[in-house]
């Protein structure tokens, strides 16, 4: 059984997903994250559905891959 996300047929895909943050700087994936959370906690708020984010595991960039949950000024920034 494998772990979710982890399927092969997803798997076949990682080389091209990964491609897509390699050279993406992290104001670009905090303007990503901001206009996804702009576009449903409205509504989460409406209905009473409460967000949370997890920091990222681990807390520091890897693969080259921007992070953006990773310090207390990160989350802040979330907040406000």
């Amino acid at each position: 059984f494998p772990l979710p996300g982890w399927e092969p047929e997803r798997l076949a895909d990682l080389d091209e997903v990964m491609a897509q943050y390699t050279d993406m700087p992290r104001d670009q994936l905090r303007n990503n994250y901001r206009y996804f959370l702009e576009g449903i906690v409205p509504t989460c708020e409406k209905v009473g559905i409460r967000m949370a984010v997890h920091p990222d595991d681990p807390a520091w960039g890897i693969f080259g891959i921007p992070r953006i949950v990773h310090s207390d000024s990160d989350l802040q920034r979330i907040v406000d």
